[in-house]
């Protein structure tokens, strides 16, 4: 497997799996939202000195999309674009689908979850973008 394949993999340990996982974010999050997504997120406790591990959950209910089709669509933007992300801490991050992902184009919803990750991490990590862009 080459260097630039393993870059791009999502492994498990970028993710947040369990319910205490999330919990603990939804304990005392820094939040922000607008029409499609709201964004829960909390420095990590593994905070590593030199850059650290963000990891990801996704909340994309029925209720917000009720087609599978369509929250498979939205988890792979919002993965994709956590995945292209440099983070310089330690943060978990907890994406929820609203109600506004319905009639959300792709670039759109890319755009908005793109504007979300760059205030968590100036509100959190204290710099600005790190969006790696694609080749």
């Amino acid at each position: 497997m080459s260097a630039a394949h393993r870059e791009a993999r999502f492994p498990r340990s970028r993710r947040l799996l369990r319910g205490t996982q999330f919990k603990r974010v939804f304990d005392r999050p820094e939040r922000c939202a607008d029409a499609c997504f709201a964004i829960a997120a909390r420095r990590s406790q593994s905070d590593a000195p030199f850059g650290g591990t963000a990891r990801l959950g996704l909340a994309i209910s029925r209720k917000a999309l009720p087609h599978a089709v369509d929250r498979n669509r939205i988890k792979r933007i919002v993965r994709e674009a956590f995945r292209l992300r440099r983070w310089p801490c330690s943060v978990d991050l907890v994406v929820v689908g609203r109600a506004g992902l319905r009639r959300a184009a792709n670039a759109e919803v890319r755009q908005s979850v793109e504007a979300h990750f760059d205030r968590i991490r100036q509100r959190l990590c204290g710099t600005a973008s790190a969006h790696v862009p694609e080749r």
